[in-house]
């Protein structure tokens, strides 16, 4: 599913959940474990249960090392997240039937997301420009 739910955005979301629940912290890393679907579940079904449920140690969670765990395999290496922010951003068009406010929402987050990770920045008149273009 990284193309339509990032592992990034996976771990986002993840984290909210974990902050707004009340299920335990000792729960929480199963619980997220059983949600997996595909050969990550393969890779998860290696922690021993008692490392999700109690951390590895050292102030380590469950959750946070199932993620770490993840992560290993699933994230993007720095440098393609900062392209494809850049991509992104470079090949910002409308989308049918988009709406003035959605289009400059969607924009402010790409200019920010294509700034914060890819290191690029542009004056009011470029930026300007690719909106009008858009």
């Amino acid at each position: 599913m990284n193309e339509t739910y990032s592992f990034r955005t996976w771990v986002a979301d993840l984290i909210l959940w974990s902050m707004g629940t009340d299920v335990e912290v000792e729960r929480q890393a199963s619980l997220a474990a059983m949600q997996i679907t595909g050969v990550a579940k393969e890779l998860v079904r290696e922690i021993p249960p008692h490392v999700l449920r109690d951390g590895p140690g050292q102030g380590v969670t469950g959750l946070m090392f199932l993620v770490e765990v993840l992560a290993r395999r699933y994230a993007p290496l720095d440098v393609e997240s900062s392209t494809k922010a850049i991509a992104e951003f470079l090949n910002f068009s409308r989308r049918q039937g988009e709406d003035i406010d959605n289009l400059l929402v969607r924009f402010d987050v790409l200019r920010n997301r294509a700034q914060a990770r890819g290191g690029i920045a542009m004056n009011i008149a470029s930026l300007s420009w690719m909106l009008l273009k858009a």
